[in-house]
């Protein structure tokens, strides 16, 4: 299999970093109560937070995926993974990171993805797709938090 597309994006949030973690990483599970890609989202494991915290999407366009949180270091970041998906993606990880910067706070996304053989090829030709659905959900996010919620 061929290397993962890697793909990065921030945005700064008017938003206190607990304010923000807590949207994020303890509400893994509302994931589409910020993030427009996503017509509902839900917990499916006994884990509420953190590592094993697992989650099930299902994007407007439908289908699902299950995505399961892997790494955790409480207030700083989170990495999430793949687990099942009706999509043809062989790997998917997402890894949030969460900086305080004046009066607000910087969150990076760093995204990962290869879709599976045969259509692995595709995988270059979305990037432009992908990077434009993440950046929406972190302006989804940014509105969310923003001064007027």
């Amino acid at each position: 299999m061929k290397a993962p597309v890697h793909l990065r994006v921030e945005r700064v949030i008017d938003a206190p970093l607990e304010k923000v973690w807590d949207t994020v990483a303890h509400g893994f599970g509302q994931v589409s109560a910020y993030n427009p890609a996503i017509r509902s989202s839900t917990l499916i494991s006994s884990e509420r937070s953190g590592i094993g915290c697992t989650r099930r999407c299902v994007p407007m366009e439908g289908g699902f995926l299950e995505e399961r949180i892997t790494e955790w270091e409480d207030q700083r970041r989170f990495k999430l993974t793949l687990l099942a998906s009706s999509f043809p993606m062989a790997v998917l990880e997402s890894e949030f990171t969460f900086t305080p910067v004046h009066g607000g706070t910087r969150i990076q996304q760093d995204f990962a993805y290869r879709m599976r053989a045969p259509m692995g090829w595709l995988s270059s030709l979305m990037k432009g797709r992908m990077r434009k659905t993440l950046e929406r959900g972190l302006d989804g996010l940014v509105v969310y938090l923003g001064p007027t919620r």
